[in-house]
């Protein structure tokens, strides 16, 4: 078993090795309020799909 360093360590050394910050959609930089509503319109089709 992965001691939780060892675990922590290699999520860290994942995360670095992702894109930079910038690349990531804006909404995720919202308010939580804000970025709620920006979610719930974007999953609105799905629900709609779904039934």
């Amino acid at each position: 078993m992965y001691n939780t360093e060892h675990y922590i360590k290699n999520l860290r050394t994942l995360f670095d090795a992702q894109p930079r910050p910038s690349m990531l959609p804006g909404w995720l930089w919202l308010p939580p309020e804000q970025r709620e509503r920006r979610l719930r319109e974007l999953l609105q089709p799905l629900a709609n799909t779904s039934r």
